[in-house]
């Protein structure tokens, strides 16, 4: 059984995001998962349950525990994601790995996964690739990003650049955005 505890203050931003604030006119999705899987950025990109996740203390606030067979989908932010350059940022907390944050096509076949291979943060991208130099199934809270610009992928932890990949992924207005659903 995969037991992942997210703090998804998971925050989805078109283009890179590096330095200074986001601009919020770029904001696709913020989840707090404080109570529920609404999308807190306005732009209505609520998420949807599945299983029974539940509710427990978090990072900060709350955050949402899926056990394995619990999962959440955001697949209303597919159509605001306008090209590949995308940045994404959770709280996690784990002691396991697996598939955490997907993307898929509309067949349900990989786009792209934000991943946890060998006890480290690492993207899916037809294979496993830019692992993180920090072990994050410590049970301790990290937060993990990971931000697409042009041909390079960066992966940080807790702020830090720890690697980069070359992805080969193409994003579409028909993909299928989870957490958790693989």
């Amino acid at each position: 059984m995969c037991n992942k505890l997210i703090h998804l203050t998971l925050i989805l931003v078109l283009g890179l995001i590096l330095a200074g604030p986001a601009n919020a006119a770029d904001l696709v999705g913020f989840w707090t998962f404080d109570g529920d899987a609404l999308d807190s950025s306005g732009l209505g990109n609520d998420g949807t349950l599945a299983g029974d996740p539940d509710f427990v203390g978090g990072w900060l606030g709350q955050a949402v525990f899926l056990d394995g067979d619990d999962y959440v989908t955001m697949d209303g932010v597919a159509d605001d994601v306008l090209s590949n350059n995308v940045s994404m940022s959770a709280w996690v907390k784990t002691t396991d790995a697996g598939d955490w944050f997907s993307i898929n096509d509309a067949g349900g076949g990989n786009v792209a996964l934000f991943a946890i291979d060998s006890q480290r943060a690492a993207m899916y991208d037809g294979a496993y690739e830019g692992h993180s130099t920090t072990i994050v199934t410590d049970d301790q809270w990290h937060m993990l990003s990971y931000v697409r610009r042009g041909n390079t992928g960066y992966i940080y932890v807790d702020g830090v650049l720890e690697n980069t990949h070359d992805p080969g992924f193409s994003l579409s207005a028909d993909n299928r955005w989870s957490i958790g659903q693989e």
